[in-house]
């Protein structure tokens, strides 16, 4: 019987919100909230909530208008990337000594898999002691002082019990009795599961409330109604869902960096900005004839916080005007909110090695044996009997474009 694999979830509720008012104290104590990157065309919506503004009715997803509403003198956050990413490696280089397996989803929440601690750290109790205690000494009071924690068998099961766990009193659901789980699970809202809305919505249409509910109803009626996210669904429910967590991979990008001699928000100046640093990432030595397939551009705005954004390229490519147009293209749909003093460009993934030598050499890069064999059944035949495939386009979601056929001569 495979044994159920151990998980510590720890959760930072609005986890950037947080990390503002430990870099500002004199906000502490003000109703606030975080807006979403606002998008072309797109108005900013409220996307993290602190304790007391959620108190009086805000909730994520609303307008600025609608906050306001609920809340005159609630305080507004822009988006700051690179503060929300020295806070989120700041949490995981504490973790990160107590385990490999670590895991962030969604922002603020810190999955970590303890399988084999046990020797060395002891009981669930234990290993939540030891790891609050180099926290501690690693992070700022404001971000302790609202961590919930939950541990169960599975990483759905601790992300629940965090969910329901209060600060300060961690909630550790064992894995013997088998049926611990399928108890703890039972009386839990449907809000919990990390499914969208509609479909909350639309179980809770159909008479369902409870997690226990939903795992008393038949599986082959949740297929029915929901398809294959039915059957996950029941899964979750009954507690046969138990993931790990993975090991964690933290991938050095290739990073360029430029510095404005003074703040700018000219689109010239951003676009020749950004060919100069596409120049730079294609020769730098790390890249070693790979196409360019994700890339992350961003920089530091005008008097504090910061921008970024991410492109992801169809295909894995070395042409750096079309790597230009995809990052101006996303620059015109994400613009910076203010003038920016700087701007950077990470690569974030890389292709295979590109080798296109086979695609023209044809038939000299085959034995001469089969090169004279394919000339006499050619001569025979009047065309070429036999076809080579080659890779076209190995990305393309049409199949068809992805190989071809060629002669082999």
């Amino acid at each position: 019987m495979a044994v159920p694999p151990e998980v510590l979830t720890f959760w930072i509720p609005a986890f950037s919100v947080r990390l503002a008012q430990a870099d500002d104290p004199e906000i502490q104590g003000l109703p606030l909230i975080r807006l979403s990157t606002v998008t072309a065309g797109g108005r900013p919506k409220v996307e993290e909530v602190c304790r007391s503004a959620h108190a009086q009715g805000v909730r994520p997803g609303m307008t600025m208008a609608q906050a306001m509403a609920l809340l005159p003198d609630i305080v507004m956050l822009e988006p700051d990337p690179d503060r929300l990413a020295r806070g989120t490696q700041q949490v995981l280089q504490v973790l990160a000594d107590f385990s490999p397996r670590i895991m962030v989803d969604p922002v603020g929440q810190f999955h970590v898999g303890m399988e084999g601690m046990r020797r060395h750290y002891g009981s669930p109790e234990n290993q939540v002691r030891h790891i609050l205690h180099a926290m501690q000494k690693e992070l700022p009071p404001t971000l302790l002082q609202h961590i919930q924690i939950g541990g169960a068998p599975g990483r759905l099961g601790a992300a629940i019990a965090a969910q329901v766990a209060r600060p300060g009193q961690p909630v550790l659901i064992p894995d013997t009795p088998p049926h611990a789980l399928v108890r703890f699970l039972a009386p839990q809202a449907l809000e919990v599961l990390p499914v969208d809305i509609g479909t909350i919505i639309f179980l809770q249409r159909l008479g369902i409330q409870t997690l226990g509910e939903l795992a008393k109803i038949p599986v082959i009626d949740l297929i029915r109604h929901l398809g294959a996210q039915g059957r996950m669904l029941h899964a979750m429910a009954r507690g046969t869902l138990q993931e790990g967590v993975p090991l964690l991979k933290r991938p050095v990008p290739i990073r360029v960096h430029l510095d404005f001699p003074a703040p700018t928000g000219d689109r010239i100046a951003l676009d020749r900005a950004l060919e100069h640093l596409v120049r730079r990432v294609m020769t730098h030595p790390e890249r070693k004839g790979r196409g360019i397939h994700h890339l992350k551009m961003g920089g530091a705005l005008e008097a504090y916080g910061s921008w970024e954004t991410e492109v992801t390229l169809h295909q894995p490519s070395i042409r750096q005007d079309r790597i230009t147009l995809a990052l101006r293209t996303r620059l015109n749909l994400v613009p910076p909110p203010r003038a920016v003093e700087s701007l950077f460009l990470d690569v974030l993934a890389m292709g295979s090695p590109i080798h296109q030598t086979n695609l023209l050499q044809g038939a000299s890069a085959f034995p001469d044996g089969v090169r004279k064999a394919v000339r006499d059944l050619r001569l025979r035949t009047g065309k070429s009997p036999i076809l080579r495939v080659v890779d076209l386009d190995p990305h393309s979601r049409i199949p068809e474009r992805r190989y071809g056929l060629l002669p082999m001569e």
